[in-house]
């Protein structure tokens, strides 16, 4: 017999934990976790931390978890619709991701003198982001997507998703280059994929291609999975050859393939079966290994590092709802300006990714990772709630 160079027990156990995380919500009616937050709760209880059944150095987990990585980028770049930015609104809106910036810099310096984090930069351009998967289906939910106020929302959190993106590929890819040399390397990723999307879209209008393609899109062969998928690991073998986040080169893909594949009725089940392998594999096994990873001992180490988890959370709200709050007036109603901030202050997926470089490259310690990520996911849970609520009172169609 055989014997395999690697073993598949931790998979099984981490794969056991978040099918089971999906299974508990449906039996148990009051388990309302977000399903990210629950499959990183998951991840810490089989961990190091609790019960030790598996390892986040396991090769097979990190692996899988690295691509789960990708594919939750890549999934988001397919809600990207670059299209919501062609409007007057724009200018506005990129100045209160300006301030949102700055005043999450400003909020770092001082944490940084106060001997509180190492790395205020990274930490800033973290606070900075919000999870525009996470809001998606919410707003959808609601009904809200295709409103004014979904517009802005939508809007904002696709350039709090680009452009924290683009900083940390540009200032954190590498230890060793300048950030001149980086942002080349992000444009050559954006030139590249720009390209790509041209490739694509002139194939797609060529009647020969279009009848031959047609042909083979048997269940066997699902030849438009495939390309999505070389699409996906194309554009991040390039991003990490480049020496940038690999994350922007999934960003890229999934922008790619929205932008070339019109979302309409005979396409959801090309997109249902993307998203299958996303939600049914790739992203569950990188939220359990952001779990795996958890330090509880570093955070209840002492009271600053517990202290630290109200901080970041007041801090989210505070540099992504404030700006929200000033500069929307005039476009939403002055309920659903407050309304928007706290939406935009949930983020999970860009704090564990940024979280994640951070250790990589030493510019986080444990206990401030830790903190961030526990931040992260009581946003999830808290700010949407919040938000939702302020609504209540809003007309949808405003």
């Amino acid at each position: 017999m055989l014997e395999s160079p690697v073993s598949l027990q931790a998979l099984f156990v981490v794969l056991a934990a978040s099918t089971l995380m999906a299974i508990v919500p449906a039996v148990f009616r009051r388990f309302a976790l977000p399903t990210s937050v629950a499959e990183i709760v998951a991840g810490i209880l089989i961990g190091p931390a609790v019960l030790g059944w598996a390892q986040p150095d396991d090769p097979v987990v990190r692996v899988l978890g690295t691509f789960g990585l990708a594919y939750l980028l890549f999934v988001a770049g397919l809600e990207l619709d670059l299209r919501v930015l062609v409007h007057p609104r724009l200018a506005r809106l990129l100045g209160a991701y300006a301030l949102t910036l700055a005043m999450a810099l400003g909020g770092c310096l001082l944490l940084q003198r106060a001997g509180l984090i190492e790395s205020p930069l990274l930490v800033a351009i973290t606070l900075s982001a919000s999870a525009l998967g996470v809001l998606t289906p919410i707003l959808k939910d609601r009904g809200l997507l295709r409103t004014g106020f979904g517009q802005v929302v939508l809007s904002a959190c696709v350039i709090a998703e680009v452009l924290p993106i683009t900083l940390l590929s540009t200032f954190y890819a590498s230890d060793h280059e300048t950030p001149l040399l980086q942002i080349s390397r992000v444009l050559g990723i954006g030139v590249l994929a720009g390209m790509l999307a041209a490739a694509l879209i002139w194939a797609t209008c060529t009647r020969w291609a279009v009848e031959r393609l047609a042909l083979q899109e048997r269940p066997t062969l699902q030849l438009r999975v495939r390309q999505t998928m070389l699409i996906l690991i194309g554009l991040v073998v390039a991003a990490h050859g480049a020496g940038v986040e690999i994350i922007l080169g999934a960003l890229a893909a999934g922008v790619v393939v929205a932008t070339t594949c019109k979302r309409d009725p005979t396409t959801e089940t090309y997109y249902g079966k993307i998203e299958a392998m996303g939600f049914g594999m790739f992203i569950p096994v990188f939220f359990v290994s952001i779990g795996l990873c958890f330090d509880v001992g570093s955070l209840t180490s002492s009271t600053t590092a517990m202290m630290k988890v109200p901080l970041y959370l007041g801090l989210l709200l505070l540099v992504r709802g404030l700006p929200a709050a000033l500069v929307y007036r005039g476009m939403l109603p002055g309920r659903a300006c407050v309304a928007a901030g706290f939406y935009q202050a949930t983020n999970l997926a860009f704090i564990a990714a940024a979280v994640a470089t951070g250790l990589r490259l030493g510019k986080l310690q444990s206990a401030d990772a830790t903190a961030l990520i526990t931040a992260g996911m009581l946003s999830v849970i808290l700010y949407p709630q919040v938000g939702t609520a302020l609504l209540q009172r809003i007309d949808p169609a405003k």
